[in-house]
């Protein structure tokens, strides 16, 4: 079963192409909010530098922390809840209570300005 909510349309397209979506789960796939599996797609690299680094496993990483969060909660994400708890670094054992926890994370990239503000 792959979920296809928030797909972006090449994805998806790519995916009805593969024979993994149907036509009408293409277009559902524009109108929904939330991240989405790119497990069976074509493999993509994080960067020219970074070949042997592929996204589609960050974004799977993503989903399996972001499924644990929501059997704990019980409730549906935000957008702002789903960037960041998509990155806790123990999404089983973590406190989540909104403006009382201090979470630990493990980002992907993290791009810094510094003083003289270039990056």
């Amino acid at each position: 079963h792959m979920m296809v909510s928030g797909l972006p349309r090449a994805f998806a397209q790519q995916a009805r192409n593969q024979g993994l979506l149907s036509k009408l789960q293409v277009g559902a796939c524009q109108h929904a909010a939330s991240y989405s599996s790119i497990a069976g797609i074509e493999k993509v690299a994080m960067s020219k530098m970074e070949q042997d680094e592929v996204l589609n496993d960050r974004y799977k990483a993503i989903e399996e922390r972001l499924s644990i969060v929501r059997k704990r909660l019980n409730q549906p994400l935000t957008l702002a809840e789903k960037v960041v708890y998509g990155h806790l670094d123990d999404p089983e054992g973590q406190e989540l209570k909104r403006g009382v926890s201090y979470l630990k994370l493990r980002p992907d990239r993290v791009a810094m300005q510094d003083a003289t503000a270039q990056m």
